[in-house]
């Protein structure tokens, strides 16, 4: 096991070396990544395992600079703060110089973590000296008005306080932590957030959430350029939702969210439309209510646990791709719970120029994608689904639910609709009119085009039930790999191109589409998308606007050639991609 454990070390230490030598892809979904452990290893149930087996053998060492110095529980604010004669958490905070590095050696702190700022080139590091074993407890991280810190492999609990406030922040990192609440006694009343974040460049990377009962688990309704990446919610549960939005420049990818009491995700537009969101590469099982007793305490409004969404994705120039959802529930019983949901109602009516491809929503017992406009919305138009594949819903795997969205606006090209749970080839919805796919195509042929009307065929879908069965490692059963598309399906090789060049060039930088807003040029939070323009192999730098882009390097390209993001190229498959 030692020597197993070593390699793996090497495999997510030094990924380029040794992925290209031996490629572990241990449970067959085609990419070299934590679930590999996972499957390797019984036991490693989610990431924060994989983390403590590097801690194990020393390898968990986040970066130190500047002067280092020593916290204790039991330190002193006379001490000189080093690691034999360490101060108090609150010593540090007031005394620790900008660009320092002060680790928490373990124990139980019962203060505020409130870092100095630190600089751009020199941010203020808190770090545990071993994962989780520096543990804040009742209190948070108390981070108003600071920017540039860094706060690394601690265990914030609480059971009712929050972990995390900050105002009138900026670039403010938190890695490999731990968030958990554990609340008994009853239902509390009112609604606040666990970790609440105003302010700009936020990452959360690494983490580990467990429950949160008092309402939004990450109210970011007034954060902007935000990065949520790599995260473990598998074992998580929140009173209402597991993260909220409200502005623009958001990446919310590759993490595993499960939350049995409620949905896991509200996008809610800022007034302009130009949002900018992509979520991206990320797990979605066994969320919203699954209808089983909740704890008295595990939900906003007892007499209505669940939601009737597992995603809201409200927003201008969105971007929804590569996600799986799978096995989710049922939420509030309502026709038009969806698992993709959109709801146009106040204060920000917004669903425009989104881009949703290359999904897999497959065994939910709601409509897979379900669409509203309660307030008759003039800002609903140009939204684009494609190549996805949606079936086995419990209701319709395409519900329009009020005539006023502004429908005839919108591509629904090149997805599997496949029949529902109860067996019914009237998949689609319009405003209660409901429609085979051969009839949605023929009465809407500018909206409805080249969608198959067949069972996927994937890979192991009997994933979901077995995951089910064992929640707790659920990561180790459910993934890509399982809903990969097999050589017999229909959708194998399908995939339509995202776009097409609508101007020549030859060895440009400046390229013009007939739809740029499938790609994203990182929103000033990470690199820009790899694209694939004809079979040339560029990146975006920057989204001009909904036609054009400036890539590097440089391409030369004919009218129509067509053009793929990077993972996906010609002759992909609908559907995701591991």
């Amino acid at each position: 096991m030692k020597i197993i454990s070593i390699l793996f070390i090497l495999l997510f230490v030094f990924p380029s070396k040794l992925s290209a030598a031996i490629n572990p892809d241990l449970n067959g979904d085609g990419a070299v990544d934590i679930r590999d452990l996972r499957q390797l290893i019984p036991g490693f149930s989610n990431i924060f395992d994989y983390n403590s087996l590097l801690a194990s053998f020393g390898v968990y060492q986040p970066v130190t600079q500047g002067t280092v110095y020593y916290v204790s529980p039991t330190g002193s604010t006379g001490n000189s703060g080093t690691q034999s004669s360490p101060w108090s958490l609150g010593k540090a905070n007031q005394s620790a110089p900008a660009g320092s590095t002060v680790i928490l050696l373990p124990g139980t702190y019962t203060e505020n973590i409130s870092p100095p700022s630190g600089t751009a080139g020199n941010p203020t590091i808190f770090k545990a000296s071993s994962l989780y074993q520096a543990v804040i407890n009742n209190k948070e991280a108390s981070l108003q008005g600071k920017s540039y810190i860094i706060i690394s492999g601690i265990k914030f609990q609480s059971s009712g306080p929050r972990w995390v406030t900050a105002g009138s922040a900026n670039h403010i990192t938190f890695e490999n932590c731990y968030f958990h609440q554990s609340w008994p006694g009853g239902y509390k009343a009112g609604d606040f957030n666990g970790f609440s974040y105003a302010g700009t460049y936020l990452t959360i990377r690494g983490s580990r959430f467990g429950w949160w009962h008092a309402g939004d688990m990450l109210g970011l309704q007034s954060a902007s350029n935000v990065l949520i990446e790599d995260n473990d919610f598998s074992q998580a549960a929140s009173g209402h939702i597991e993260f909220g939005t409200s502005r623009g420049n958001f990446v919310i990818r590759r993490n595993l969210f499960h939350n049995p009491w409620d949905r896991i995700a509200a996008v809610e537009s800022a007034a302009t439309g130009d949002d900018n969101y992509l979520f991206e590469d990320n797990i979605i099982f066994d969320s919203n209510w699954d209808g089983s007793p909740l704890p008295p305490d595990a939900s906003s409004d007892p007499n209505a646990p669940g939601a009737n969404q597992v995603v809201k994705f409200n927003t201008g120039k969105g971007i929804f791709r590569n996600n799986l959802l799978v096995g989710n529930n049922k939420g509030l019983d309502s026709g038009t719970t969806g698992m993709f949901y959109v709801a146009l109602d106040s204060p920000n009516p917004i669903f425009e120029n989104s881009r949703i491809y290359h999904n897999t929503i497959h065994s939910n017992p709601r409509s897979g994608i379900s669409l509203h406009d309660k307030i008759n919305s003039s800002r609903d138009a140009n939204n684009v689904f494609k190549n996805n594949v949606i079936s086995g819903q419990g209701g319709f795997d395409f519900l329009v639910n009020d005539s006023s969205l502004a429908i005839n606006t919108y591509l629904v090209s090149s997805n599997i609709l496949a029949n529902t749970g109860g067996g019914s080839t009237k998949v689609i919805s319009i405003s209660g009119a409901t429609k085979t796919v051969a009839e949605a195509q023929a009465q809407m042929p500018g909206v409805f085009k080249n969608n198959l009307a067949a069972s996927p065929v994937f890979v192991n879908p009997g994933a979901i039930t077995q995951g089910k069965a064992d929640i707790a490692n659920w990561p180790t059963i459910v993934g890509y790999g399982d809903f990969a598309l097999t050589a017999a399906s229909p959708g194998k090789g399908q995939a339509e191109a995202l776009t097409y060049v609508t101007s020549p060039v030859n060895n440009s930088s400046n390229l013009t589409l007939a739809d740029a807003l499938y790609f994203s040029d990182g929103f000033g939070v990470v690199e820009g998308d790899e694209i694939i323009v004809g079979s040339t192999r560029t990146r975006v730098v920057r989204r001009v606007d909904n036609f054009n882009l400036q890539v590097s390097p440089a391409v030369t390209a004919a009218v129509n050639d067509r053009v793929y993001l990077g993972k996906f190229g010609p002759g992909s498959d609908i559907g995701i991609k591991p």
